[in-house]
């Protein structure tokens, strides 16, 4: 029997554009009556899961891509930090390739770049690839209300605790050549291909949103396949290979469905909604 489900978030639990359905929301509630946990492991910060806190209640977090866990109640319960010499040197990479970099702490976000022209480029980035609806949700609801400082000195931001960096928006042009180069460059930390905006995503080696899930079963009892977890791209690859309740989004990247070992319907034909609606049936007998 499942007692926690774990679900990614953008191209996963949210619909095409980026919204949390009504029938996701009853779904996951209905699984929580039966005494179920849902966790959500998600690239993004915990201030960037307003969606999930405003809707549903009793949620465990797994953020940044397995950087830190946040209970119901926000209070931090595991995390791992980069240390400075990776800050610097990624740094160092972003103004090589002159892209754009975010430095992820456990209250906010830091980047090198200035504010008009890493918004500017993100827009530009999404309005192209994705078209003017999404590029405006992207701004409106990420970088516009983001808690993210711009303009920032490196030696400012190694005083902070980091969890995350992450290139966004790389150009198709760079992204392969520059997501091998992270690797060859950071083979000590977590190197993943983020979600839609192109973005190459770093962590602590011991951070990933599979190995933080199985510290969080040891810590509450949960045996392993007792957990079901879905996702839809590179950041969810640590996760759909450790538990046998793999699922992965018919939208989902080649990459995830080579380890992931069950296939559900798309994120726009409520693909989460309806698993939970299959597990639930499974507990309670009524199928």
């Amino acid at each position: 029997m499942i007692k926690l489900f774990v679900s990614d978030l953008d191209g996963t639990l949210f619909n095409p554009g980026s919204q949390l359905e009504s029938e996701t929301i009853r779904a996951i509630r209905r699984f929580q009556k039966l005494g179920g946990i849902f966790m959500v492991a998600t690239g993004r910060n915990g201030w960037e899961c307003e969606q999930i806190k405003s809707n549903i209640d009793n949620v465990v977090y797994n953020c940044a891509n397995g950087g830190i866990i946040y209970d119901a109640n926000d209070n931090p319960v595991l995390s791992f930090f980069l240390d400075d010499q990776t800050i610097i040197n990624m740094a160092e990479l972003a103004r090589e390739y002159n892209g754009l970099i975010e430095f992820h702490g456990t209250t906010m976000s830091y980047s090198i770049n200035d504010k008009d022209s890493f918004i500017q480029r993100a827009y530009d980035y999404m309005n192209e690839r994705y078209g003017e609806e999404k590029a405006d949700l992207i701004y409106k609801r990420v970088y516009a209300a983001k808690k993210i400082k711009f303009g920032c000195d490196v030696k400012d931001i190694v005083k902070e605790k980091i969890i995350k960096l992450e290139l966004a928006f790389v150009t198709d042009e760079d992204h392969d050549h520059l997501y091998e180069e992270c690797k060859r460059r950071f083979t000590d930390d977590n190197v993943v291909n983020g979600g839609f905006m192109n973005n190459i995503e770093l962590t602590s080696k011991e951070a990933d949103k599979g190995m933080m899930i199985l510290r969080y079963c040891k810590l509450n009892g949960i045996a392993e396949d007792e957990v079901a977890v879905v996702g839809d791209s590179g950041n969810d690859v640590s996760m759909l290979k450790l538990f046998k309740n793999s699922y992965v989004v018919a939208n989902g990247s080649d990459e995830a469905k080579e380890v992931a070992n069950n296939i559900i319907e798309s994120n726009s034909d409520f693909g989460v909604a309806r698993l939970l609606d299959r597990i639930c049936d499974d507990i309670t007998g009524t199928n």
